[in-house]
């Protein structure tokens, strides 16, 4: 897993290349997408508190009538925070567990295969403050108020209402951002390459999870375009967790 986290990090990273895409037209008779598809898309890290075995912490609402639930963190350091807040509050609680990171694809199976069982465990998907915040401020200027989740932040045409896509190698992928920053790195690149493009272009939002409903109900084949872009924080952490792995390996 941290292998491919790797790859795909490294990837992203080396992004050039910009083109615009036309709209999407529905498309109605294809098959949905494969779980293997959706996976694919959602190779992003996450970070959840976990035990000794890796499986993750699930908490309890006081609320009988609700059910139990596991935090999804998207920043490393939120999570950090967040056990650490833990053991001062119950040491016993947390014993022998720890961060973890984890692919978000695989999160997203673990959700799907549990999620029609009686006692299903809900997954709380937990944003980056400063992410949140600044989805706000591009979820007014777009006039498309940002109404909660982890943002996605995305280019899009104002003309024909299309994605901003970039080349990788030999095809054409549209990054959704999981950072303000980051999108903003993209379109001073669009700026300098391509000025032609920079003026038709405006930041929307939108949630992550509405994203993975969609990959999971909607059967356009176009979303297999669509690429998530983490934090350079994420990226730091799966290349941390790469020289951790080879350093065992060579013991």
């Amino acid at each position: 897993m941290i292998n491919q986290l790797v790859q795909s990090a490294v990837r992203l990273s080396l992004i050039s290349g910009v083109t615009l895409l036309a709209s999407f037209s529905p498309v109605s008779k294809s098959l949905a997408l494969s779980n293997e598809e959706i996976v694919k898309i959602l190779k992003i890290p996450v970070f959840v508190v976990a035990d000794e075995k890796g499986k993750p912490l699930i908490g309890q609402f006081n609320n009988k009538n609700k059910k139990p639930f596991i935090y999804v963190f998207i920043s490393r350091d939120n999570a950090n925070g967040f056990f650490d807040n833990l053991k001062k509050k119950n040491s016993n609680v947390v014993k022998n567990s720890h961060v973890v990171m984890q692919a978000l694809g695989a999160v997203y199976e673990t959700e799907i295969a549990q999620s029609s069982k009686k006692n299903s465990i809900v997954f709380l998907y937990i944003p980056e403050k400063q992410q949140v915040e600044e989805a706000k401020k591009v979820g007014a200027a777009a006039k498309h108020p940002y109404k909660g989740g982890v943002p996605l932040f995305v280019l899009t045409s104002l003309k024909s209402k299309g994605y901003l896509t970039i080349k990788q190698k030999d095809h054409e992928v549209i990054p959704l951002f999981l950072t303000y920053e980051k999108m903003q790195q993209l379109l001073q690149k669009v700026k300098k390459d391509k000025p032609e493009l920079a003026g038709d272009l405006k930041s929307e939002v939108i949630p992550l999870e509405g994203f993975m409903s969609k990959l999971k109900n909607s059967n356009d084949p176009n979303l297999t375009k669509f690429v998530l872009v983490p934090s350079e924080d994420s990226i730091k952490a799966v290349r941390d967790a790469e020289s951790k792995y080879k350093g065992a390996t060579k013991k």
